[in-house]
């Protein structure tokens, strides 16, 4: 009994003291004290709560005192874990944001501490203070600081200090000792010639600035200044006179370490003038030194070279091992070419896997090959990039001069480029001024007319029969493109396909001969139309749309159609060209292989993509029937393609021997001059009517 009198007089002293604390608070208008059941209900709401949290009493009795929280820490289960706090420790105290009834937020302290009924706990005890004021003092408080401070770091690289009239250190700061190095003790008195680079501490410089600063009331200039330990760096200063009325009391100095804009400067400078991947010298400063070197050679009678080198089917090593590897290749290719040329020559990366090597003050046109020599042999040993052997080939181009216009030096190193990369053989060619700028402007007139002929409707599509051997009938045909100049008649595929590929045209006249062949097979129904698809129109913007906005535009059967790719395609195996394959597959069309053999084609590609046809190249074809290796060879492409369940077709049969030698592989279907010549629709509607 005694025990249980001194519990309930416990109880009343603690229920006596929370009163006392609860009247004290809700003298305080932005506090308030409130009761929690064990469940952390709202058990009691008096006006400080109501007029601090703005809900009134019959609107919050009994409801869960999460609704003071914000959500995001309800969602974190906040409100349990201060209640199970407060059970831990006898009290849990916490600031964060407080909700209100009409929605918005306070910043506010709350205490949560547990009511014990003896052993039980009868509920909590709740106070909460609005402290948003407080809160918004320290954060400007902090937000002044913090611009304190940057304001502080942002002159670090200033020095402030005073000269006397004749230019000798009069005061000195703390900012003038941490740039330049030097204590107040150690420079006071001493002149301010000490801060400025040998060459001009030697000179009339220190003087010239002070009188500059009399005459000006202000001077302003730019240049190395010297620290104590030696070093130099790039300053700002700025000197203006002080005058005690009209005598003048002295100097203000105020020096800025311009160091790191200098530098960023001259890096500016530096990539303006620097190819950024090898760091070798662009176009710009390229044709800057060829101008200087022209010059020389003008006024010391000795001549100037250029060699425009150009990568040999560069693209195959970004399209198959990636732009990285690519880059390592051109790495290494820069390397070499420094290593290969005379220490004077310039190397300069022209753009792509493009390079021009400048050599100034050579004897002759000899000698400026045989560097030509050195450097093709260096671009063509072996190299090793990301663990694959590369065996890069190139194309050069050489011009020698004693005068001229840089522009005209490179342009003509270009054209002789072009000659070496188109005559085959040695990769090498001296520029000859006649027929180089004959054979430029014939490939200007060349552009001129095939973008007409496009425009005019000139080129026209022709299709050449492809015959089944077993029983002569007409399995196909290949839709081929011609041109016929009104003025110079019929112009031969092996010129116009290679100007147009070389133009960027080669897209604009295989989309012409696509679609003409689709609405072709839409009308002749059941005849598979082959259609040769270019690695340009392969890598194109968007391939299968092109591709499937003919076949929609037509009505053709897709199934009708054939695309026929050369094996590069497949070599790249790049995924801008597996995505357009597939892409392409999905539509429908069938994909046929074309010049089977020439390549580098092997098992693994022709089972990874989607083709259904393979062509072999003429060349092979040719050499049937006569003592040689290919009967074998062409027996052997037979019979894997047959092994891997694809069709068949040879180019370019001319002779009953060929054929005869043909239908002994097992070959299904020829094509060639001995079966049929290229016609318009007409020739191929007389066929399928037996006529």
């Amino acid at each position: 009994m005694a025990v249980l009198d001194r519990r309930r007089g416990a109880a009343r002293t603690s229920r006596g003291e929370e009163e006392q604390f609860r009247l004290l608070l809700q003298s305080f208008r932005d506090s308030a004290v409130f009761r929690l059941d064990p469940d952390g209900r709202v058990s009691s709401w008096d006006e400080s709560a109501e007029r601090l949290l703005g809900f009134r009493a019959m609107e919050i009795l009994g409801r869960s005192h999460e609704r003071f929280y914000v959500e995001e820490e309800v969602a974190r289960g906040r409100p349990a874990e201060d209640m199970a706090a407060a059970l831990r420790h006898g009290i849990a105290e916490h600031e964060g944001w407080r909700r209100r009834d009409d929605g918005s937020l306070m910043w506010a302290n709350t205490v949560l501490s547990p009511i014990k009924d003896g052993l039980a706990i009868s509920g909590f005890s709740c106070a909460v203070r609005d402290i948003s004021q407080r809160k918004q003092a320290e954060e400007e408080l902090r937000e002044t600081e913090e611009g304190f401070r940057l304001l502080v770091e942002g002159v670090k690289d200033y020095a402030i200090f005073i000269l006397d009239p004749d230019g000798r250190v009069a005061s000195w700061n703390t900012g003038a000792e941490r740039m330049k190095g030097w204590t107040a003790k150690e420079i006071i008195g001493q002149p301010h010639a000490r801060f400025y680079a040998p060459q001009e501490a030697a000179g009339a410089r220190p003087a010239a600035d002070l009188a500059a600063a009399l005459e000006n009331g202000r001077h302003e200039s730019e240049g190395w200044r010297l620290r104590r330990d030696g070093s130099l760096f790039w300053a700002s200063v700025a000197l203006a006179p002080l005058y005690d009325g009209e005598r003048l009391r002295g100097f203000s100095s105020v020096t800025r370490d311009m160091t790191e804009r200098k530098r960023y400067e001259a890096e500016l400078a530096h990539r303006a003038l620097h190819d950024p991947l090898t760091g070798l010298p662009n176009r710009e400063l390229l044709l800057d030194r060829a101008t200087q070197a022209l010059a020389r050679a003008a006024r010391d009678g000795n001549c100037v070279a250029m060699l425009f080198i150009d990568l040999d089917r560069f693209k195959l090593i970004n399209d198959s091992l990636g732009h990285a590897a690519g880059d390592e290749a051109l790495l290494q290719v820069a390397d070499r070419l420094g290593e290969s040329v005379r220490a004077g020559d310039t190397v300069a990366r022209f753009g792509g896997d493009e390079f021009v090597v400048l050599c100034d003050a050579i004897a002759d046109a000899d000698e400026a090959r045989t560097i030509a020599e050195r450097a093709l042999a260096a671009i063509g040993t072996p190299m090793r990039v990301g663990g694959s052997e590369l065996d890069v080939r190139a194309s050069i181009g050489v011009v020698t001069s004693v005068d001229g216009e840089a522009d005209a030096l490179l342009r003509a190193a270009d054209a002789a480029m072009y000659a070496a990369k188109n005559r085959g053989g040695t990769r090498i060619s001296m520029f000859d001024p006649g027929t180089m700028r004959n054979r430029a402007a014939e490939r200007l007139r060349g552009e001129r007319d095939l973008r007409r002929a496009l425009a005019r409707a000139e080129i026209h599509v022709a299709y050449q029969p492809q015959i089944r051997i077993s029983d002569g009938t007409l399995a196909g045909v290949e839709a081929l493109a011609r041109w016929r100049h009104p003025e110079r008649g019929a112009i031969p595929p092996s010129e116009f396909i290679p100007l147009a590929e070389e133009t960027g045209l080669i897209g604009e006249v295989g989309e012409l001969v696509l679609r003409e062949a689709c609405r072709e097979a839409r009308r002749w129904e059941t005849l598979k139309v082959s259609v040769n698809f270019s690695p340009a129109q392969l890598l194109s913007h968007d391939p299968v749309a092109v591709v499937g906005s003919a076949l929609e535009e037509s009505g053709a059967d897709p199934s009708r159609v054939c695309l026929e790719i050369t094996e590069g395609v497949l070599m790249a195996d790049a995924p801008a060209s597996t995505a357009a394959l597939a892409g392409l597959r999905d539509l429908g069309v069938a994909l046929a292989i074309d010049d089977f053999g020439t390549g580098w084609s092997s098992l693994s590609y022709l089972r990874r993509f989607p083709v259904s046809q393979l062509k072999i190249d003429a060349s092979f074809v040719q050499g049937l029937g006569a003592q040689g290796s290919d009967d074998a060879i062409v027996a052997a492409m037979v019979g894997m393609a047959d092994a891997l369940g694809l069709d068949v077709v040879a180019e370019g049969v001319e002779t009953d021997t060929q054929l005869a030698a043909l239908r002994e592989t097992g070959c299904d279907v020829v094509q060639g001059y001995l079966v049929g010549r290229p016609g318009g629709p007409a020739a191929v509607d007389h066929m399928l009517r037996g006529c």
